[in-house]
Formats: structure tokens, sequence, C-alpha cells
């Protein structure tokens, strides 16, 4: 089967390093500088807007990967400088700051660099019919699109404020190599801020700082207008069931500043993470996977099948029951990967060789 471009030859021939002039970009009208409060202006909650901080540039990318400056996330690359590691028991502030448990603060400044976009062969595309009774809302859930594998996701205008799923650990891929993110999560109106609790196979050094290339690990990160937290990471083995959460606290006036708590856990297996101040949700994705690095189908979990079940989703106005409408996209159906959903249940399926 054919991979998806995300070249290691290409990269090779290129060669050079990647000039930090032609990625860094001005921070936003009216944000405070680097050595400020790390996030610019919120934008209205529903309000369309572009997702300035992720940027597709296959040359750039190539040239990122080659000065080893730069990480995997599961959004995209991200310079090393705008990833940050927050121990458990801390907390990041309204401001970007971390704060430790005994309450030293530690400043972080603004990410100077956009997140770069893995290549594609094309933008997402709808895969299989629309659902009749929400056409607008399952279509607009992807306008900003990530170039994930494969995902469902819909929109709701009156906010989120809890998720619930479980999903599988497929198993192991009979050959390693690969870097691999499966999981849920929740983003605000303009694509700029996502939490998520990860599950993910491979070495990913630079962001989690897990060197076997062979394990299982589940993490708890978000990302919001290119810098990106995460917290510490635990080994987990195929065959069990990840149960991820996402949950809100009480927000601030106006209420596009809210905490966020995210948890991870199979079996005793823990791991969570905090943030004080980040802007309300509207997308829910019911399940999402993103193969940034591989070789071959090969190196693809065996068995060919992720599994996201029990959702359970609340809404912010009322914190009633909302049961989403999901539209499944694709990208390039490399590995003949393919998402589905039926009801709040999440199917993604790809072939190993």
């Amino acid at each position: 089967m054919t991979w998806r471009s995300r070249p290691a030859a290409a990269i090779a021939a290129l060669g050079g390093l990647l000039a930090a002039s032609a990625l860094a970009m001005s921070a936003p009208a009216g944000a405070a500088p680097a050595s400020g409060p790390m996030r610019p202006a919120r934008h209205t909650p529903g309000a369309a807007a572009p997702r300035s901080w992720l940027v597709s540039d296959p040359a750039a990318y190539t040239r990122a990967i080659h000065s080893g400056n730069w990480v995997y996330t599961p959004e995209g690359l991200a310079e090393k400088n705008c990833v940050h590691h927050v121990p458990m028991g801390d907390r990041v502030a309204a401001n970007g700051d971390l704060v430790t448990r005994s309450g030293a603060v530690h400043r972080i400044a603004r990410c100077a660099h956009p997140t770069l976009a893995y290549p594609s062969s094309g933008p997402a595309r709808p895969v299989g019919g629309r659902s009749a009774a929400s056409p607008a809302v399952a279509q607009s859930c992807e306008a900003g699109n990530k170039n994930w594998w494969a995902e469902t996701c819909t929109l709701n205008p009156n906010g989120l404020a809890l998720l619930t799923e479980k999903y599988t650990i497929p198993n192991d891929p009979q050959q390693a190599g690969a870097l691999i993110f499966f999981f849920p999560s929740f983003e605000d109106s303009t694509g700029n801020s996502i939490v998520q609790p990860v599950l993910t196979w491979g070495a990913n050094a630079g962001f989690t700082g897990v060197t076997n290339p062979k394990i299982w690990y589940i993490t708890a990160w978000y990302g919001d207008d290119g810098t990106y937290f995460t917290g510490p990471s635990a080994h987990v083995n195929e065959g069990g069931v990840v149960s991820g959460e996402i949950q809100r606290g009480l927000c601030g006036t106006p209420t596009s500043e809210c905490p966020w708590n995210i948890t991870i856990s199979v079996g005793s297996a823990t791991v969570s993470k905090l943030w004080t101040s980040g802007p309300e949700m509207t997308q829910v994705d019911g399940g999402v996977m993103e193969v940034p690095r591989g070789s071959g189908c090969v190196e693809m979990p065996q068995g060919g099948h992720e599994a996201f079940r029990d959702l359970l989703v609340n809404q912010a106005v009322g914190n009633g029951a909302y049961t989403p409408v999901f539209q499944a996209y694709t990208v390039n159906p490399q590995c003949s990967v393919h998402a589905s959903a039926s009801g709040t249940s999440t199917d993604i399926t790809w072939k190993t060789s």
C-alpha cells in the first residue's frame, strides 16, 4: 500500500537548516511581547477565523525535520521551544506560566513559530453519507483541516463541558518504526486550541521523552496557539482499554476563559493535566488517528482496527447530555484507512500490507 508522503529520502536530499526568519511569526495584533503573557486575545466563540498557528508548507516541513530542532505533536511539527512538559501536580496558569505544587512560577515565552502541518495529498473529505439530521454542523466541523489520517467530528455552538470515552489499545505492529496517535478531543471555534487524552505508539523523545520505539503509552496534553503542554506519560500494553476524560471547570466572565482537566488512564496507570484558563470549546472529535512518521503499512498495528466506545458528552449550556451527530473524514486512504461513525461510536480501520 502507498504511504502518505512524509518523505525521509527528500529530507536527506534537500538538506540545510530551517532559517528561523522563514518561519518566525509576528505576534497577533494586540498581543503581549514574548516576555509577557503567552496567549493573544481570543476569538469570539462561533466566529469564523483561520488557523493562524497551523500552516501548510511541505518544503519548510522537510527542512524542519532535517534540522532536528522540531518535534512531532498530534497536530503537526512544533519547534522545540514551543513544547513544555508539566510534571504531575503542576499546572499552567491563565497567562501561560507554569506553577509548581509549591507555588513557584516559571515564565513561559510565547511561541514564535507556527506549527507545520504534516504533508498530505489533498484536503480532508467526508467518508460516506452526511447525516440528514444536521448536515451543516457535520460538514463544517472540519473547516480547519489538520490533515489527520482519519477522524469523526461535529460542532456544538452551545459549548462543551465534559467528554468521557473508552478506546482500545490495538495489537502491536509487526514491525516498529512508526509514530501513531489515537485520541478524542475538544477544540475551540477557531481550531487554535485543543485538549486531548492521547494514546501513542512509538518513540517521540522530543515531545514526550519516550525513546522506546516498541511501546504504547498514554499522555494528557493540550495545544494553544502553537504552544504545547504535555503531562507525564505512562507505559500501557496492547489489548487494554483506555479511559479518556476531558472536563471543564467553572468559566470566568466572559466564558471564553475556562479551566480544563485532561485525564487518561488504563487500569491503575493514570496521568492528568490541568489547564487553568483555556477557551470555550465547541468541536468534539469522537475519534482521531494520525500517523506522522512511518515507512510502510507493515508498521501499522496488527488487527487493523481502533474502536472508540461509550462516549458521553455534556454541553456547557445547562450542562446537560449532548448526543453528537458525527461526520467521518479521511485525507488520503493510505493503508486503506477508513473512518466510520455509528451513533456515538467511532471505528477506524486499516490494512497492514
